[in-house]
């Protein structure tokens, strides 16, 4: 279909991050810090997604 994002490796080329940190990311992986919380934020918005926390 050709609709970005549609991987993990599109938004760590989006945003210049390596895909196992982008995976880490999503999947909760990472210590709740702010830049953690900024970084998911920043990934929420590019895919279209409303974070409610």
């Amino acid at each position: 279909m050709g609709i970005k994002p549609g991987t993990q490796l599109d938004i760590a080329h989006h945003f210049g991050l390596s895909h196992p940190y982008v995976h880490q990311l999503i999947y909760g992986k990472m210590s709740d810090t702010e830049c953690t919380r900024k970084r998911i934020k920043e990934i929420c918005n590019y895919v279209g997604v409303d974070l409610k926390r």
